[in-house]
């Protein structure tokens, strides 16, 4: 589970033939990415009341953004929820894989997954829980840090830490892009 983020999602709706934002939805606490691995589906390994008291699964997600403060009263809360989960998804920052945990071993597991480029840098988060025979017999959790790397950390840092010298680079690489594809093109 990737680090908290706001979330607002609008509902367009036709008004006067034109399609406008009408209403719309802040989810506060809404994580910026979600994998959920397992040997075989999740249905398989424990009750859905199990799973709902765990907080495993997007359903359980959905009822936990329920619980946040609506902006408006006459909103249907698990539309937008419904919605959220289906566009992170979509996105392939909300990720389902009923094969994603291999045992390799009695007491030794592995888990492969994708983090998408585009989400946050920051502290993740993995709960491990152990089923056996539909009951909870252990949990554990490991954090890790998800951080740029190479030239897309040089870039970004160039831009935040010094923007002025940013801009000129920006404007050089430009005027030199410009000046090349202005001979390239001339010469023929």
């Amino acid at each position: 589970e990737g680090p908290a983020q706001t979330v607002q999602l609008q509902k367009k709706s036709r008004i006067a033939g034109i399609w406008v934002n009408s209403e719309k939805q802040i989810f506060d606490n809404a994580p910026a990415y979600l994998a959920l691995l397992s040997n075989r589906p999740l249905e398989q390994i424990a009750t859905a009341d199990n799973l709902q008291k765990l907080g495993i699964g997007f359903e359980s997600l959905s009822q936990e953004l329920v619980g946040q403060n609506l902006s408006s009263a006459n909103i249907n809360s698990s539309d937008y929820t419904n919605n959220l989960v289906r566009l992170m998804q979509k996105q392939s920052k909300f990720l389902l894989d009923a094969d994603g945990v291999v045992f390799v071993g009695d007491h030794l597991f592995r888990a492969q997954f994708t983090i998408p480029a585009d989400v946050p840098t920051g502290n993740y988060l993995a709960n491990i829980y152990l089923f056996r025979g539909g009951k909870l017999e252990g949990l554990t959790n490991s954090n890790f840090d998800v951080q740029q790397a190479g030239i897309e950390k040089l870039v970004y840092n160039t831009a935040h830490e010094m923007p002025f010298l940013y801009g000129i680079l920006c404007v050089i690489m430009a005027i030199v892009s410009g000046l090349g594809a202005s001979y390239i093109f001339k010469s023929r």
